[in-house]
This record gives structure tokens, sequence and C-alpha cells, in this order.
């Protein structure tokens, strides 16, 4: 029985001549320009960038390109008008004498956003896991600026209040536990261990996102049904105002003291800046846990429920001594 070119495309059948074969070797040279033309298609319709699944990559997505948006866009505080006119009200005036350790800070924020989104994408970690550990040493690297610069401004962020302290405090201590803990996994060659802790600190690290959210709902919704005063002192307010007579009009206490009660409410910029101080502990905490919450049920229903949305355990053999190699 004769085979048809269309069944025998690239002219394999057992008479082949040597018109069949000049005509395979195009047929494969077309099909090899085909599949080139479409790699990248098809590793986003097939291999979802080496997630199992399309759920898996929209998520990796929606928080990566919202972590390293957010950062980004802080790069104008590096300018003299960003420095004041982006930062929230009484912030440029708590770091007017710390413009030097805010710059670090916001500097090295930024690679770690960028770096800390490709280093989830598990066919980078494949195809080339040199770039992966040397990527994830300058991240720690910057972990670890970010955690130094960030405790350095704890006493002046939102005022340095005793509640704002220890939530800026918390907030990098779950950071710095959760990186110093994947890089001791990674040291002792427990990659999904190492995998799970570099995803918290992560989702630890862009909790600071949610705390932009319920900051302004705090600040303009609990002062309608409660009662809230923050102590601003008085040059603060005078720096904020701009005009000492209007200063000593609204707050006639700063003639005879250094700091004065100042209610929470949205009548005027000083008013805005003590509900920003007195909300920054609570909206902290609360974007921390909503954060870890979801981190541990990410980790509970990708790794530990009898499913697995990159690796397989095949996999994770197979590379766990080339990740921990040097």
């Amino acid at each position: 029985m004769e085979v048809s070119q269309t069944e025998d495309p690239e002219g394999l059948s057992a008479g082949g001549t040597a018109a069949d074969m000049h005509a395979s070797a195009s047929y494969r040279s077309k099909k090899s320009d085909t599949l080139t033309g479409f790699s990248a298609l098809s590793i986003w319709r097939n291999d979802y960038l080496g997630f199992q699944n399309r759920h898996s990559v929209m998520l990796w997505i929606l928080v990566s390109i919202t972590t390293t948006v957010f950062v980004t866009a802080r790069l104008p505080l590096l300018s003299e008008w960003g420095y004041w006119n982006l930062f929230p009200p009484g912030e440029a005036f708590a770091f007017l004498k710390l413009k030097g350790r805010l710059f670090t800070h916001v500097i090295v924020v930024v690679p770690w956003a960028f770096l800390g989104a490709f280093q989830f994408v598990p066919m980078i970690r494949k195809r080339n896991i040199d770039y992966h550990k040397i990527a994830g040493r300058i991240y720690l690297l910057v972990c670890i600026a970010i955690s130094v610069s960030g405790v350095i401004m704890a006493p002046y962020g939102f005022g340095g209040d005793l509640a704002g302290q220890l939530a800026t405090y918390s907030l990098f201590t779950a950071f710095v536990v959760c990186f110093t803990m994947g890089y001791i996994s990674i040291k002792r060659k427990k990659i999904q261990q190492h995998r799970e802790w570099m995803l918290r600190n992560y989702a630890v690290g862009s909790s600071v996102i949610i705390i932009r959210i319920f900051l302004p709902f705090f600040t303009f919704s609990l002062n309608k049904v409660w009662e809230f005063y923050n102590t601003i002192s008085c040059e603060q307010i005078l720096f904020e105002m701009g005009d000492w007579n209007e200063a000593m009009a609204a707050f006639p206490l700063c003639k005879e003291h250094d700091r004065v009660m100042v209610k929470m409410s949205s009548d005027s910029i000083v008013n805005v800046i003590a509900g920003l101080r007195l909300s920054y502990g609570p909206a902290t905490f609360i974007s921390l846990l909503i954060c870890g919450a979801a981190v541990e049920a990410w980790i509970h229903f990708t790794y530990h429920s009898g499913r697995n949305t990159d690796d397989s355990a095949a996999d994770e053999t197979k590379f766990t001594a080339r990740v921990t190699d040097g």
C-alpha cells in the first residue's frame, strides 16, 4: 500500500526516495520554525511558566505586578518634588533629618520586589538554576538592607509612638525570621521548606500595600464612631500649617507647651496626621494577619494537600544537588 505525502509528511516510509528525503528535511525545517515562533505562546498556554495550572500563574501575576508597581511608584520620593508632595501627611517632617536612610530604604525595595517576583517562577528555576542561586544571594543582601534601614526609621515613621514602633518592629521581625529560615533551609538542602519560607518573606514584605489601604480607611471612618486623640509637637504643627498666627489660633496651647493633643478627624491637615498616626499600628497588625493567613492557606492547599503547583517530587530530587551546590 502506497503511503501518501499527507499520511507520511516526513517521508519516512520504507520506500522513500531522494525526493522524499529532501521533502522530509524541508518539512522538519518549517516545523522547527513554527515551534520557535510559537514557543512563547506555548509556554503560556501549556506550561504556564512552569506552574501546574492557570490559577497559580494568575495569582503570581497579581501579587508580583502589584508589589513591583507599588515599590516602583515610590521612586519619585527620591526627588525633591516627590519628597514634599508624595509623602503621606506628616511624614515629610518626620524624615526631614533622615533623608539618607529613607532613600536607602526606598532604593533597596525595588530589587527586592523584582528579584522576588522572578525567583518564584518554576520555569526559570528549572532552566537556569545558576541564575536562581545568584539572584537568591542578591535577594538575601537586599533583605538585610531593607531590615536595617526599616528598623532605623521605625522611631520616626507615623509619629514614632509606642504602638507604631511595636507594629514596625513586629513587621520587620517577621520579615527577618522568614528570609533567615529560608536561608537555613536551603543550606540544609530542604528545598520545599526553603520555598515556603521565601513565600512567607515576600508575603510579609507585600503587606505594606495592605497597610496603605487600611490607613485612610481607619483615619476617615473610626472618628465617626469614637473620639481619638494623639499628641503632636507644636514644631510640626507650625511646619504643616505654615503660618504662626493660624497655628496659634487653632492650637492656643502651643503658646505654653511643646506638644498638644490633637483630635483624629478630617477637619485639617494636622487632624489627619493625628488620625494616620493612630491608625498605623492597627493597620500594620491587621495587614500582617491577612497576608500571613493568605500565604499559609496557599502553602497548605498547594504543597500539603496532595497537589503541587510547580515542581514534582522527581523534579525536586533532580535539582536539589544543583541548587545547594556552592
